[in-house]
């Protein structure tokens, strides 16, 4: 086999592979072909890939909403709060269903003793003297009793009491008080830090 003869036999298989390359990449030894396009060509992939796109949109929207509507679980301290909101507008019927048991049964007793509206002028009076609330030491019983102590600030004493609550038809209600025990507080409320010593 002469030098000749190889480098032909190399150059011919060199030029095989560049031809497959090139019909590969759609350039052959005729120019440029035209690329096969798929099946549906590229408009209706365009459609497709805006309708895919479309149905996720879509889905999210409806999921954040779902999600939105489905409420969180009540927490024990929210009858105080409802009791609280009850108290400053006077709504004697709200102010009641924050209650269960006898303690209710109390209350309504009471209710009906004064009239309603004089009920109702008690509950703001009783919130007007109140400056704040702190409600704190939520301690669950099992997952429907809970006890909490709701602190009450005045102008010039805190009082402090402890409440049992139990979830009734979904809602958390206080069933019991303790006696409320009156607080002195190391700084009255209202006092200007200045004046501490």
């Amino acid at each position: 086999m002469t030098h000749e003869q190889v480098t032909h036999g190399a150059g011919a298989e060199f030029q095989a592979r560049a031809d497959a390359r090139a019909r590969g990449s759609g350039v052959g030894a005729g120019g440029p072909r035209e690329r096969p396009r798929g099946v549906w060509g590229e408009a209706p992939r365009k459609l497709v890939a805006f309708l895919i796109t479309a149905a996720l949109a879509a889905g999210g929207v409806w999921w954040s909403r779902r999600q939105a509507s489905v409420k969180a679980p009540e927490e024990p301290e929210s009858a105080i709060w409802r009791m609280l909101d009850a108290s400053r507008g006077g709504d004697a019927a709200s102010y009641l269903d924050c209650f269960t048991g006898g303690m209710r049964a109390q209350l309504e007793t009471t209710a009906r003793g004064m009239t309603s509206p004089k009920f109702s002028e008690y509950l703001r009076e009783s919130m007007g003297r109140v400056k704040g609330v702190a409600v704190y030491d939520v301690a669950r019983g099992g997952p429907t009793e809970a006890s909490l102590v709701v602190e009450y600030v005045y102008q010039d004493q805190n009082e402090r009491q402890r409440m049992s609550l139990r979830m009734v038809a979904g809602t958390w209600r206080i069933e019991t008080a303790e006696a409320s025990q009156r607080i002195q507080p190391l700084i009255p409320y209202g006092k200007p830090v200045t004046e501490v010593q």
